[in-house]
């Protein structure tokens, strides 16, 4: 709801976590980001918590005070300090130890799923100016009386977590989305052409590697799991419109042979050709 305040509450002086439930309507999109678990932290001077290892990337934003990480083999190498204003970042399977400084910690906390692009992420302290942001988007998420709708709320926090980890700002996201778009719109003209990630990727300027990120963390897949869905849905709508042999049509949407595409609609999508023909086809044109 548009001029709705959104405050952050402070806790008593005691450790302090609370979580927010996936299960919120509308947290589709932070669940496709690969959100995990998430929730709002606060600590006391001196606490220390998480220790071992974690499954999970974890992504401390900073609302205030001080938190020390160690890091590494032993959980004693690589200390790093993050203050207000930034993001401590924990890497999956790294050994670590959490330590608040002297004063007080509130922050937000994001554990995502140890998937590309996250695996590639290293342990470091990444500048948040929307550290205070994020935490209030937790803080309304998982408040059931803030009247805003949780589906809007996920959506900027899903940009929020894809622009902190990929270094982009906010004002990029669209520019990045309507540049893959462009690709995309190329892809599913011509799903016949024998695409591959690297050629993809050099269409876009990117290291194959960039681009296999950038598009798993905008799209939740990795790039050719999209050209795939693609190929299958123009498969499907051409099975289900045209008279066209599934050899012929397979030829048209690159794949070898009309058993391959047999295969790939069975388990992508879970039907057979035989079932999309029966879908209306006795009133379809001729190709």
């Amino acid at each position: 709801m548009p001029g709705t305040r959104i405050s952050i509450r402070r806790t008593a002086q005691v450790d302090r976590v609370r979580g927010v439930p996936l299960s919120h309507p509308g947290c589709a999109a932070l669940i496709t980001a690969g959100v995990r678990s998430l929730g709002l932290d606060w600590r006391m001077p001196g606490s220390t918590w998480g220790e071992g290892v974690s499954p999970s990337l974890l992504l401390f934003w900073m609302v205030s005070g001080k938190v020390a990480l160690a890091a590494g083999p032993a959980a004693s190498t690589d200390q790093l300090t993050a203050g207000p204003d930034q993001c401590l970042v924990v890497p999956p399977t790294t050994a670590k130890r959490l330590t608040s400084g002297a004063g007080p910690v509130h922050a937000a906390y994001i554990h995502l799923s140890p998937r590309a692009p996250w695996t590639e992420i290293t342990a470091g302290v990444l500048p948040a100016a929307r550290a205070r942001h994020v935490a209030a988007l937790i803080t309304a998420l998982a408040d059931e009386t803030v009247g805003i709708a949780n589906d809007h709320l996920a959506r900027q926090l899903s940009e929020a977590i894809i622009t902190c980890c990929l270094g982009l700002t906010a004002a990029d996201l669209p520019r990045e989305r309507a540049r893959l778009q462009t690709l995309w719109d190329e892809v599913a003209s011509a799903p016949e052409r024998p695409w591959q990630a690297a050629g993809l990727a050099r269409r876009v300027g990117m290291s194959v590697g960039n681009f296999h990120r950038r598009v798993l963390a905008l799209h939740g897949r990795p790039p050719m799991a999209l050209v795939r869905q693609m190929r299958l849905e123009r498969a499907a709508d051409r099975l289900r419109t045209s008279h066209a042999t599934l050899a012929e049509i397979a030829d048209e949407v690159g794949y070898a042979s009309g058993f391959a595409l047999s295969n790939a609609l069975r388990q992508h999508l879970g039907v057979r050709p035989r079932q999309l023909r029966r879908s209306d086809h006795s009133a379809a044109p001729r190709p």
